[in-house]
């Protein structure tokens, strides 16, 4: 994201934390001293002064409007109330004669027997599911009921951690979405590309491309939780996608041995992928144009250390979604890519972080 949004963001989070602390809250549950006097009304009105300044400062800095930033702001609150009912739900777990919340809508049921989980088809078979699929599913729009009796305590909190952060995703890049589009520091034809992600989303639309970014994000996903792989895989913000041509990042988590650039740099920890299924000479040679200028303005805050450029064939993309839209089992689209397809496609992308040596031994 733009440099100083992130502090921005943190600051409307405390800002909403403390109104929700004084709003929010039972009057038998506020702390007695605001609530003496005209203690309550003095704090609301200092946290909205607070906050109007804020809003003021984002707003000149950014290039866009009070109004705008206020916007922000809402869903921001928006994601305190996520966080505070991701709290409440981790302590039910602690509490089993506490009522569970109502599962997600069409929320599929998981068991697990002998240390192993299914799932209950509609038909009533029972089927095996792994604990990556149950955690990249989310990404595909399914969810899941854990059983609170026999599945264990830790995919339970898993599950709901997951749950939140693919909602505060959704709205850190609605908020970045907001900001980019009516700030006159955008480039316009960057503010294009985020105005048409935005009508995506809002549609509820996925293109093949978007499908097959999905895929291999999830793919690699599952190979990290149900392998338990070294390195972990953090998706991009839109931020990243459309200023940085980045979209998903992979950082190696064992680095016990290093493995250098041919150049004789440092190793490669962190490295950004961007895919393409366009295989025309003429855009592979634009998209490299523009992962090189991204590099170049990579800072050390980004943590990114290189950029690669993976290429897809769009018949192994369309195909597997195609076949997985039939009744869409458990795991995504991608467990219906060609094993061969899934094997090059996951070393190539790991190139330049272990060596071959280490890739074989990971038995894709």
């Amino acid at each position: 994201m733009r440099p100083g949004f992130r502090h921005t963001l943190e600051t409307y989070g405390e800002i909403a934390k403390d109104e929700m602390g004084l709003a929010g809250r039972p009057a038998a549950e506020v702390p007695e001293p605001v609530m003496e006097g005209g203690d309550m009304e003095e704090a609301t009105g200092r946290l909205e002064t607070v906050l109007d300044w804020h809003l003021e400062k984002r707003a000149e800095k950014s290039g866009s409007t009070k109004e705008v930033q206020h916007e922000i702001f809402e869903i921001q609150r928006d994601k305190q109330e996520i966080m505070k009912r991701l709290k409440e739900d981790m302590a039910a777990l602690d509490h089993p004669e506490k009522p569970e919340r109502e599962p997600p809508a069409g929320a599929r049921r998981v068991g697990c027997r002998d240390g192993e989980l299914f799932w209950r088809c509609e038909d009533g078979r029972e089927e095996p599911v792994t604990e990556g699929e149950i955690i990249t599913d989310l990404a595909w729009g399914l969810d899941y009921q854990l059983d609170k009796e026999t599945v264990p305590r830790r995919l339970h909190k898993r599950l709901l951690l997951e749950r939140a952060k693919h909602e505060l995703q959704h709205l850190l890049d609605l908020q970045i979405m907001t900001e980019e589009i009516a700030s006159s520091q955008t480039h316009p034809d960057r503010v294009k590309a985020y105005e048409a992600s935005k009508e995506r989303i809002e549609a509820g639309d996925l293109p093949y491309g978007v499908a097959a970014e999905k895929m291999m994000v999830q793919l690699f996903r599952k190979m990290e939780i149900d392998r338990g792989l070294p390195y972990q895989v953090i998706g991009a913000d839109i931020y990243q996608d459309v200023t940085q041509k980045i979209d998903f990042i992979i950082r190696k988590t064992d680095h016990s041995r290093g493995v250098h650039l041919e150049d004789g740099g440092e190793e490669l920890k962190n490295k950004g992928i961007q895919f393409t299924l366009n295989t025309r000479r003429s855009v592979l040679n634009r998209k490299m144009d523009q992962i090189r200028r991204s590099k170049e303005r990579l800072t050390e805050e980004d943590r990114i250390d290189d950029i690669m450029l993976v290429v897809m064939d769009m018949s192994w993309m369309s195909d597997a979604y195609r076949r997985w839209q039939h009744d869409k089992p458990p795991g995504g689209p991608d467990k219906f890519l060609n094993a061969r397809v899934r094997e090059q496609i996951f070393k190539k992308t790991l190139e330049g972080m272990f060596t071959n040596e280490e890739l074989e031994q990971m038995k894709f």
